[in-house]
């Protein structure tokens, strides 16, 4: 997934369950909005495919059922940020201390999807390979 299409799942973990064209007129206000609509939709229909969103009601968008983090999330966040980041600054790039990404590497808490969506760009891994394992 590619920073646009990370940019609207967060938008969509943000605000819960929203519109594509509210996505797009958050996302991208200087733009016209027939072309970030465009945009939104194609990356809302990736997103829909990979089971990342669900569409509960008409025109509405949620978080899906892969969102949700599996058991070994923790030595996923590990791997990904093994050999580039430390710990801290991880922490610092999220906004939280350091302790709270060891707690996660240690499956003793869980990130929410906001910071999943931080640590997968910040890294540079992919986020549906850190959710799963899998791509």
């Amino acid at each position: 997934m590619n920073d646009k299409e990370l940019k609207v799942l967060a938008l969509v973990a943000e605000y819960e369950a929203v519109t594509i064209a509210t996505i797009a007129e958050r996302a991208w206000p200087d733009k016209p909005s027939a072309a970030a609509n465009s945009w939104v939709r194609n990356s809302v229909r990736r997103a829909v495919e990979l089971r990342l969103l669900v569409r509960p009601k008409r025109g509405e968008l949620a978080l899906g059922p892969a969102t949700v983090p599996c058991a070994d999330l923790g030595l996923r966040i590990a791997l990904a940020r093994r050999g580039l980041y430390s710990q801290q600054a991880i922490a610092f790039a999220l906004g939280v201390k350091r302790g709270r990404v060891a707690h996660w590497e240690q499956n003793r808490s869980t990130p929410t999807f906001v910071q999943l969506v931080k640590i997968a760009q910040t890294t540079g891994a992919d986020l549906v390979k850190l959710l799963h394992g899998d791509g």
